[in-house]
This record gives C-alpha cells, structure tokens and sequence, in this order.
C-alpha cells in the first residue's frame, strides 16, 4: 500500500492533460504497434463491425474489443461518456481486462486450478492480441496476468506488489510511461479491482443478500473508482457525480459485449443470431449513459473551487 500511494504522490506531479492536448498524453507511443502482423486482422474487425453495427454501437465494440477511440468522431457520444465518466471504460485497458478475466473466472468456477488459470490468461492474451498488442494493452495484460496469478496462488498478505513491480518493470523499460495517462489509469483501475473487490464484494453480499453477479459488478465498480476518480477529477478538472451508479447499472454488459462481439467478427453466417443480442447489450450501454449525462448536475467543475 505504501509503494501504491508513493506512486499516486509523483502522478500527482506528473503534467496533466487539458481536454483538448489529453489525446496526446493518453499514451506517448501511440500509433505503435508492437504485432504489426495483426493489422490485417484488425482492419478486417474493423470492416466487419463497422458494416454490420449502426453507429455507435459499432465504434464503442471497437473500443471494447481492439482498443479503438474512434467514438471520438462522434463528439456527442464522446461527451456523453466524459459526463458519465465512463470514458475509462470505453478502450482496452487494465480495467476492462481485468473485468473480462473476472467474468471467465465466474463462469469456470474459481481461479484456484491450473487449467482454469491456464484458460483465464490464455483468453485474455488473445484478447489483448486481438488489439495489435499495443503498448497501452501490452501494460494492461501484464498488469491484469500479476493479478490474476496471485490470485491462484492464494496469496493475500503483501499480494499488490506483483502488480507494482510489473509496473515498476514497465517504467524502466520506459520511462515515458509515467506521464501516460492511460498507464496511471489502469494501474490506479487494476490496483483498486485487486485491493477493494473482494472486501466490497463480501460487505454487499451481507448487507442486501446479493447474488454473485450483482455483487461482483458493485464491487468492481466501486473498487475502480475509489483511485480513478481522483486522477480523473485532477486530470480533467472535473468529476461525475453519476459516475459510480452508471457504472454499476453498465459493467455487467462489457464482457458480455466484448465476447459476443468477437464471436460475431469471426462467426461467418452464423453471426447474424449473434447480432440481435449483441446489439441488445450495447444499447443497455448506450441508453443508461445517454440518459443519466442529462442529468442537470451529472458533472461538477471542481476549477472553480481551484
């Protein structure tokens, strides 16, 4: 924890990005692409979604399944996720790896086998490759695969630092990535999921006799946002007062997207009975953030408070 909050003291110092310079600061080696041999399969991706999905729906499963922001051409739909403070959530990140992996965890059972690890990090590695393995996702896998381990391996006291020095690795290696705000969002994201979730998860259970789904998906949410939000307010100069119920109302439906989307890309004919509930989801997505970024107060500016 202590390691943790060191690191948040120099983000806090690190140069933030204004709105209009942020996409810059996002990542400072975007454009790279570590495999470009997948290139070929993420026009094809591209093609498939953006053919059969209106818009967008198309761009937003862009941005779950190779990591696209081409949602930013739609300024509207854009704003409506900064106001909802689901922008986070919208590209590959550590965050929604770590979701993905949660959810495929759910469905086998538990972590604690071999084969059920083997399968959760190899399905997340594919989904990472799916992206072009491109640094932003590189960080996020590795990120989400130190969480995932010790997790198998059943350790609790001291279990975070795996997660920071597979970090602590990643800045070394370049050291640009300190000024990355996607970097600091998803080890902030990671680390909150790894931290908080299980604490959370147990108190809703308890208190209002959850089911796993249900509890799972407060906690994930409320876990992240305990160390996003703070980045983001500071980042952006504002925060989202809706942000923990949108969130919570809209997390249960990106891993369902994203692997109902990849089996739609890659389905042939059969992707047209694939589609319906897939559109279904992603509307679910689309329909809550749209409705809650009308709310009058949904964002504060905190700069007139600076």
């Amino acid at each position: 924890m202590l390691i943790l909050i060191t690191f948040a003291a120099v983000c806090r110092f690190v140069p933030a990005c204004s709105m209009r310079d942020c996409r810059d600061k996002i990542d400072p080696l975007a454009g790279y692409s570590s495999f470009w041999v997948f290139e070929g399969v993420r026009s094809y991706v591209t093609a498939k979604i953006e053919d059969g999905l209106p818009s967008p729906h198309a761009q937003l499963l862009l941005g779950f399944i190779i990591g696209s922001d081409s949602y930013k051409k739609f300024s509207r739909f854009n704003d409506v996720l900064l106001r909802t403070g689901t922008i986070h959530v919208a590209v590959v990140s550590g965050y929604n790896i770590s979701v993905v992996a949660m959810f495929i965890t759910k469905i086998l059972g538990h972590i604690y086998s071999k084969r059920n690890l083997v399968a959760v990090l190899t399905i997340t590695a594919l989904y990472a490759l799916l992206s072009g393995f491109e640094p932003p996702v590189v960080r996020a896998w590795f990120m989400a695969a130190a969480v995932i381990f010790v997790k198998f391996r059943g350790q609790r006291t001291y279990a975070i630092l795996p997660l920071l020095y597979a970090a602590l690795v990643m800045i070394i290696l370049n050291p640009a990535y300190i000024y990355s705000l996607s970097f600091q969002l998803s080890l902030l994201a990671t680390s909150g999921l790894f931290l908080f979730s299980p604490h959370i998860e147990s108190l809703v259970k308890k208190a209002v006799n959850a089911g796993d789904l249900f509890a799972n998906t407060i906690s994930s949410t409320l876990s992240a946002q305990i160390l996003v939000v703070p980045l983001l307010a500071y980042t952006f100069g504002s925060i989202s007062v809706v942000s923990i119920v949108v969130n919570t109302l809209i997390l249960w439906t990106v891993p369902l997207a994203t692997l109902l989307g990849a089996l739609y890309v890659f389905a042939g004919p059969a992707g047209v009975l694939i589609k319906l509930p897939l559109v279904f989801f992603l509307d679910i997505f689309i329909s809550l953030t749209e409705f809650f970024s009308h709310f009058p107060y949904a964002v504060i500016d905190i700069k007139k408070f600076s």
